[in-house]
């Protein structure tokens, strides 16, 4: 008979584990569907508190991410307002766990799973999408995550991306001034005509 599962710290730290039986998402309005792909993939990052992470009942090191693929779901009338996918994989995990969801090889959504001021638990999910000149992306996203003993998570997040930061190299600054206005301004005052300059030469 195992023993641990009798201390009450050890059947405390099992009862508040988040423990998610489906993840969701939903993306409407940013492309045509027929650019979609079949399949996303959901990665759990590495736990730098090293809390412990269960995937359907395969424990995963805290250095190392996991990885788990939503499938692309079909309405039974092949209508769809949007591009949906997901998972029933079970997911037991502690407070603070990190996740992305990339779209083929481009990071679109990342986001936490925390608690909130009354203890109960909570997402946090925003846009990861990054954009080499201004805002991009365009669209929703509807994140919705089933979780055993209360009401879904779910969070609707605007698809808009952020502008990617231009990194200049070290040592550069602006040109304060340029040399040629400089050359110019030196050759109009050379040219001078005021009696004070007038005076200096004579």
């Amino acid at each position: 008979m195992c023993r641990s599962a009798d201390f009450p710290n050890f059947r405390s730290a099992y009862r508040d584990r988040l423990r998610i039986r489906g993840f969701y998402v939903r993306f409407s309005g940013q492309r045509p569907l027929r650019h979609f792909p079949e399949s996303l993939t959901l990665i759990y990052l590495p736990r730098i508190s090293e809390n412990s992470l269960e995937i359907d009942g395969s424990k995963i090191r805290p250095d190392l991410p996991a990885f788990v693929t939503l499938y692309r779901i079909v309405s039974e009338d092949g209508r769809s307002r949007g591009a949906s996918y997901g998972s029933r994989d079970r997911v037991y995990a502690c407070e603070g766990l990190r996740f992305e969801v990339y779209l083929g090889e481009e990071k679109a959504l990342k986001g936490v799973f925390r608690r909130d001021d009354g203890g109960e638990w909570a997402m946090e999910c925003r846009c990861a999408l990054q954009a080499t000149r201004g805002g991009g992306g365009g669209g929703e996203a509807d994140v919705s995550v089933a979780v055993e003993g209360r009401s879904a998570l779910m969070e609707k997040v605007v698809m808009v991306a952020a502008r990617r930061k231009v990194c200049r190299p070290a040592g550069f600054h602006l040109l304060e001034e340029i040399p040629e206005e400089r050359e110019m301004a030196e050759d109009e005052s050379d040219d001078c005509c005021c009696g004070e300059c007038m005076d200096k030469y004579n």
